[in-house]
C-alpha cells in the first residue's frame, strides 16, 4: 500500500511540475551599420511543452516582445523597442523548435516611455515575454497587468561605440 501511494504522489508531482526550464534565447549578432543596430537572437524550445510569443504589430514577423537591455550603474533597463500594446498575433513554438528574429534600433535611441535619448553601447542583452497556453495571452491581452507570463534574458554582448 505504501509504495502505491508513493507511486502516485510522484506521478502526480511530475504532472504539476513546469518543464518549460529549457526555453533559451540567445544573443547571436548585434552589428552596428552607421545609425542603425541590430540585434539578432534565436529563441529555441528544448522542453516538451508548446510555447507562445507574440508576433506582428509594429514589429511585422518579429518578435514583438522582444527587448533590448543595457547594463547601467549595475541595473539591466529597458532601451528598446517600447510595446505598451499587446500584440493581435500568437505564434506557437512546439517542443525542439527554433525561430530566429531580429530587433533593429537607431542610436542613440529615443525612448518614447522614458523621455530621454539612449547611446547604445556598453553591455546589452535581449529579453523576451513567453506564455504557455493561448489563455494565459488571452487573459494578459484584455488585461497587461496581469503577469501570465514568463521573461527570459539572452546572453549579454559588449558593443563599443560608433
Amino acid at each position: 500500500m505504501n509504495s502505491l501511494l508513493l507511486l502516485l504522489i510522484l506521478v502526480a508531482f511530475s504532472a504539476a511540475s513546469d518543464n518549460t526550464s529549457g526555453i533559451s534565447l540567445s544573443l547571436l549578432r548585434a552589428h552596428r551599420d552607421g545609425k542603425l543596430v541590430s540585434f539578432t537572437f534565436r529563441l529555441t524550445n528544448s522542453s516538451s511543452d508548446t510555447i507562445y510569443v507574440e508576433r506582428g504589430g509594429w514589429s511585422g514577423d518579429a518578435i514583438h516582445s522582444l527587448k533590448i537591455e543595457q547594463l547601467m550603474n549595475r541595473k539591466w533597463l529597458l532601451v528598446g523597442p517600447v510595446t505598451d500594446v499587446p500584440s493581435s498575433e500568437l505564434v506557437e513554438i512546439k517542443p525542439s523548435e527554433a525561430v530566429e528574429s531580429t530587433v533593429s534600433l537607431s542610436d542613440p535611441y529615443l525612448s518614447p516611455s522614458r523621455k530621454r535619448s539612449f547611446d547604445i553601447n556598453g553591455l546589452l542583452r535581449g529579453s523576451l515575454r513567453y506564455f504557455t497556453s493561448r489563455d494565459d495571452w488571452e487573459c494578459f491581452r484584455k488585461d497587461p497587468t496581469v503577469r501570465k507570463y514568463t521573461v527570459i534574458e539572452s546572453n549579454s554582448v559588449n558593443l563599443s561605440s560608433p
